[in-house]
């Protein structure tokens, strides 16, 4: 069974909140005005929805391996430009209303007792296939839920104990109701809810007053994405991983191909590190096309790769950069103690019909990290500025002193160089040499 927060005390399954719908079709149906639901759903632009429907009721049904809503339908809409208006009928058939809040009689006082109702879901769907529900809530605990009574009904009071009906939590429910009221027909109930797993204690409160800041939002049915994907980017150069700086090093970009919603496959990006691996453990299940980009190198392959759930997927990839340092040398002065020298010969590399055009270097140099690069770095002690470097500088030996190194104090320091196709501008990157002064 699915758990909701709406109208669902503390959380529990849904059935938790009413009786079993009653069968007695004498019960009286209710009415009111129509009510309608207007809703602009937070980031709802460009969801994979085309229509809304209101299921009033407990009903679900499984599906393969998911559960999904099957419930009286009340209305119904199409959802466009990020929202939907759904208008809810005048009455509900009374085989479709429970008892309000039955499991819940000590301490709770319903009046009259003989009172019953049922809340809405709403369900989002395309091409009718169930996608997620819409809610109403904020960032504090509250939620909104539509309800339908069939006649005014009161409830206060407060419960303490185990949950009713059983649930999927074995904490105490602390349940209060503040003065609730609920006119014949539909009505918005207002629920914080909160856990606290230290105290294993479940507070909810009821009540008619909208909190502030509530928003739409979509929820979608979705298991989380657990799928794994690792590797590192390597260096043809010396065949170990990329030595670059994290951020802004590179990213790996994976193109979801088993994407069969639109003809756009959807995609995704994130940061490798600083030592050329990289790693992600919340991919969706797929068949993907992944590749290293924005990095300082020349264009990678793309490589097909299947994630699995739950499972890790390990890739390489090969990547040439567009310079390299040899004959790398940082060490302490031995004439100025507060100086270091660095010296360094700079190489390109280029490929048939992508070239790379040496641009400028600089030493990055810093006490207050070890990850020391463009993004990170102390001025007093780094190239005041980027240094101008031009073909005729390739391969020969580069001799800089800096200054300003203070006692007592260790400093991280590396050179970085980049070549004018460079995306973004990346350097390529020595690694980090550390001296205590």
């Amino acid at each position: 069974m699915k758990q909701l927060s709406i109208f669902g005390i503390a959380v529990l399954t849904v059935a938790v909140l009413v009786c079993t719908p009653s069968c007695n079709k004498d019960d009286d149906n209710g009415g009111s005005a129509v009510v309608e639901i207007k809703a602009t759903v937070e980031n709802g632009v460009g969801l994979n929805v085309d229509k809304v429907k209101a299921l009033l009721g407990l009903d679900e049904e499984r599906i393969g391996y998911d559960w999904v809503w099957t419930g009286y339908e009340v209305a119904s809409t199409d959802y466009t430009n990020g929202g939907f208006t759904l208008k809810l009928p005048e009455t509900v058939p009374a085989s479709r209303l429970g008892l309000l809040f039955d499991g819940l009689s000590e301490g709770v006082t319903v009046n009259p007792a003989t009172a019953k109702g049922m809340f809405i879901v709403i369900v989002a769907y395309n091409d009718e296939n169930e996608m997620g529900e819409f809610e109403y809530i904020d960032a504090k605990g509250w939620t909104a839920s539509y309800t339908y009574v069939d006649r005014d009904v009161t409830v206060t009071g407060s419960y303490t104990g185990k949950s009713p009906s059983g649930s999927y939590t074995e904490n105490t429910e602390k349940i209060t109701f503040d003065n609730l009221s609920l006119k014949k027909g539909w009505n918005v109930i207002y629920h914080f809810y909160e856990e606290n797993e230290s105290t294993k204690t479940n507070t909810s409160k009821l009540t008619n007053t909208k909190p502030a800041g509530l928003k739409w939002i979509f929820n979608d049915n979705y298991d989380e994405a657990d799928g794994i994907i690792t590797g590192t980017v390597i260096d043809v150069t010396t065949g170990e991983g990329l030595v670059t700086e994290q951020p802004n090093g590179f990213l790996i970009y994976c193109r979801e191909d088993s994407w069969t919603a639109s003809e756009e496959k959807p995609g995704q990006d994130f940061w490798g590190k600083a030592d050329g691996t990289f790693r992600n453990t919340r991919i969706f299940a797929g068949s993907y096309s992944v590749y290293p980009k924005d990095g300082p190198f020349h264009p990678a392959d793309t490589i097909p790769v299947e994630i699995r759930s739950g499972k890790e997927t390990k890739v390489n990839f090969e990547v040439t950069p567009y310079c390299s340092f040899s004959e790398v040398v940082i060490e302490k002065s031995t004439t100025n103690s507060q100086a270091v020298v660095v010296s360094f010969k700079v190489n390109t590399h280029a490929l048939p019909g992508e070239p790379a055009t040496i641009r400028n270097y600089r030493i990055f140099a810093s006490n207050r990290t070890q990850f020391v690069g463009n993004n990170v770095y102390d001025e007093s002690v780094s190239s005041p500025s980027d240094v101008a470097l031009t073909e005729s500088d390739l391969g020969t030996t580069i001799t800089v002193t800096a200054t300003g190194f203070q006692a007592g104090k260790t400093y991280y320091i590396r050179i970085g160089a980049r070549c004018k196709e460079s995306p973004q501008s990346r350097y390529n990157m020595t690694r980090v040499v550390s001296l205590s002064f």
